[in-house]
């Protein structure tokens, strides 16, 4: 016995573009979504981090469930493992390999930099020219955040190196931080 195949229906050219049409207003409905959730985890970071999880885990479900591929700087604003929005000093640590030195910033000490000593690679003597220097992306090589919830690290590799500039060869203006007025 033959199976008979059903007939395809094609609504023509026009039909083709209306319905891509459709697909693409639906897909922006779904990109501002993950926006406002990516701005309501941010917001409630702080003050009420279960919330914010939770957002977190909605805007990654939805892009899935949608097909959506998030930005790079989206990844890496949350944790894969707990969905906890990661913010620098508060619940991460970050730290930065500029030319075999690894600089950290940790949560107890905001603002303030530990040089880890790696073997060969650090610098045992850091100099205070090295200490005062901030951390941007011209003087780094890797980037790793560490979630201080469920200790996941990420390390990734700063494609942006301004290849003039490396951390013995910076200039520091002054050691003293200038006086703004108000």
């Amino acid at each position: 016995m033959k199976k008979k195949n059903k007939p395809v229906v094609s609504a023509g050219k026009d039909g083709d573009k209306l319905e891509a049409a459709k697909a693409t207003y639906a897909n922006d409905i779904h990109v501002k979504r993950l926006g406002f959730l990516l701005d309501a985890a941010e917001l409630m970071g702080n003050l009420y981090p279960n919330i914010s999880r939770g957002y977190v885990k909605e805007l990654r479900e939805i892009a899935q469930k949608h097909v959506i591929r998030l930005d790079p700087s989206f990844k890496r604003a949350f944790c894969k493992g707990c969905n906890t929005l990661l913010l620098p000093g508060v619940n991460a640590v970050i730290m930065a390999e500029c030319h075999g030195r690894e600089w950290r910033h940790v949560p107890e000490n905001i603002g303030e930099r530990e040089l880890i000593h790696d073997g060969n690679l650090a610098d045992p003597h850091p100099t205070e020219i090295d200490a005062l220097q901030p951390l941007d992306e011209s003087t780094y090589d890797w980037m790793s955040v560490t979630c201080c919830i469920c200790t996941r690290t990420r390390r990734t590799k700063v494609e942006n190196i301004n290849l003039k500039q490396s951390c013995n060869a910076q200039e520091v203006a002054s050691t003293e931080p200038e006086m703004q007025l108000f």
